[in-house]
């Protein structure tokens, strides 16, 4: 390491220091408890080892001086915790301390290694800034708000599962300020629809067929009227479920390249929102009944099989031979 100092934050001063490799000892310093963790002296594989409950520094030592005799460790490893600015605050420090202690301790190089956008770091700083519960409900209340001052509104989405109390609660106020939502949530819908006062402008249908369908896909009126050039349509890894908006990293990506915007929303998501073959209504009373296909019955699985392909750019569109579907205002 630079300098000939021993504690440093560059992986390429770690092996400037070890060029011949060595055992590694990885450190993760809780309040309570010092996780540890070995890597192999070619430095291709780590695996856990021990929790140690953390007490004085010198106890501590000992401890690890035993490991790191017994397994000929070379060099260390400790987690820096950065705040997501880039910023440092007491854990840091108390971090660099115990680095240059352990440094001063063994004469052994230590790597500080910045923990921001380690798998666990990355999961807590997401779900921190909560960008796919909160990206949605902006959306959704904009759509409200909308509908309050006259203007378009309208929400369509496809997914699997719908059982957030926040997002059906938002859902709800949406439909009593007046707008249109269409759902099709393929397996649980913990959202009650067509209850008078509360959520007689949702609709919601399941539909049971040839494909097991995982695509979601949200849509918002934005000021226009739905289907349209202005909507805003996203992707989505996410349902909208507990564990999905609070305990795992997921993303709500919008749909920009216009050709498919259109795809997205005017073939693949109007084609199950038009869907009356495989389609299961869901009532207020949380009970569903088959749909009637009508006198022009239409299966969007069907409809995917045999037209062609909607991906890519779009030529089997221009050319006209995918058949152009539209949405009849109030259907369900």
């Amino acid at each position: 390491m630079g300098g000939g100092e021993l504690v440093g934050e560059s992986a390429a001063g770690l092996a400037e220091a070890l060029p011949d490799g060595g055992a590694l000892i990885g450190l993760d310093l809780g309040t309570k408890t010092i996780g540890i963790a070995v890597c192999d002296a070619g430095w291709r594989f780590a695996s856990a080892l021990k929790t140690l409950p953390r007490g004085k520094f010198g106890r501590d030592r000992d401890e690890l001086r035993k490991l790191i005799e017994a397994r000929s460790i070379r060099g260390i490893v400790i987690g820096l915790p950065r705040n997501m600015d880039g910023s440092e605050g007491p854990r840091a420090q108390a971090s660099r301390a115990y680095a240059r202690n352990l440094a001063e301790a063994f004469g052994l190089p230590v790597l500080l290694w910045d923990e921001r956008w380690s798998t666990k770091s990355a999961e807590d700083a997401m779900i921190g800034l909560d960008v796919s519960r909160r990206k949605r409900a902006e959306r959704i209340d904009a759509e409200a708000e909308a509908a309050r001052q006259g203007k378009p509104s309208g929400i369509w989405a496809k997914l699997n599962q719908l059982t957030d109390a926040g997002m059906i609660d938002r859902l709800y106020a949406a439909s009593e300020a007046g707008v249109e939502i269409q759902l099709v949530v393929r397996g649980i819908c913990n959202l009650r629809p067509g209850v008078q006062g509360l959520s007689e402008n949702i609709r919601v249908k399941s539909i049971i067929g040839r494909f097991l369908e995982h695509s979601r896909i949200y849509a918002f009126a934005n000021g226009a009227p739905i289907p349209g050039k202005q909507t805003r349509v996203y992707i989505s890894s996410a349902d909208m479920m507990e564990r999905n908006l609070d305990r795992r990293v997921e993303q709500l990506v919008p749909v920009e390249n216009q050709t498919v915007h259109d795809q997205v929303l005017q073939q693949v998501l109007l084609a199950n929102l038009l869907d009356t073959e495989r389609s299961w209504i869901l009532q207020p009373d949380g009970t569903y009944e088959r749909s009637e296909p009508g006198s022009k019955p239409f299966n969007c699985h069907r409809y995917f099989m045999t037209n062609p392909s909607l991906s890519g750019r779009g030529g089997a569109l221009e050319a006209g031979d995918v058949p152009k579907l539209a949405f009849a205002r109030g259907a369900a």
